[in-house]
């Protein structure tokens, strides 16, 4: 009973599910939010430095440590790979330093595709203190298998970035808690 009931909180303090706002065969637009007790120029500086909260398992080298974000126009969010190699995953195409941040550029294996895409993060001070965090997503172009069947994935992959960004800001670790041991 202690382990289900710390995973109902668990679920309880984690942002809301994003939500997929439109989809269709060429392309999609996702949206995530929630409100996370840091001030907003914390949250800034950790949105700047996903190595410290990005899933390692959504990068090529399945290492967080190999990424960085230029905060800057033109800027890259990149990954650095063995023996030299690299990807661009994002470009920074937006910034009104400690509100948003505007990247453009398809994620993971949408860079496979014939498709581009736009991801804005947002930040507002919240009522009460700490700051609401919004993430927006717009794909569009020519997706092999359809906008609307990537939409609930990509959705979940970022809704997950958002979780873990949320979570390292209140708490100084990305990860999941792990439920306690029952005796």
């Amino acid at each position: 009973m202690r382990t289900f009931s710390f995973i109902i909180l668990a679920a309880l303090a984690a942002p809301a599910w994003g939500e997929v706002k439109t989809a269709s065969p060429s392309g999609f637009e996702i949206a995530n939010a929630t409100t996370v007790k840091a001030a907003p120029d914390k949250v800034w500086d950790a949105l700047l430095q996903p190595a410290k909260w990005w899933n390692p398992d959504h990068t090529y080298s399945n290492s967080a440590a190999n990424l960085s974000l230029e905060p800057r126009i033109g800027g890259c969010f990149c990954e650095t790979l063995p023996q030299g190699g690299g990807a661009l995953h994002q470009t920074v195409v937006y910034i009104s330093t400690g509100k948003t941040l505007g990247l453009r550029g398809p994620l993971g294996p949408l860079a496979r595709e014939g498709a581009e895409g736009t991801l804005y993060w947002s930040l507002k001070p919240a009522e009460g203190g700490g700051t609401v965090l919004t993430q927006s997503y717009t794909v569009g172009g020519f997706l092999h298998n359809d906008g609307a069947g990537w939409a609930p994935k990509v959705d979940f992959v970022l809704h997950d970035q958002l979780s873990r960004l949320a979570r390292y800001l209140d708490t100084g670790s990305p990860e999941e808690p792990k439920p306690p041991k029952t005796p």
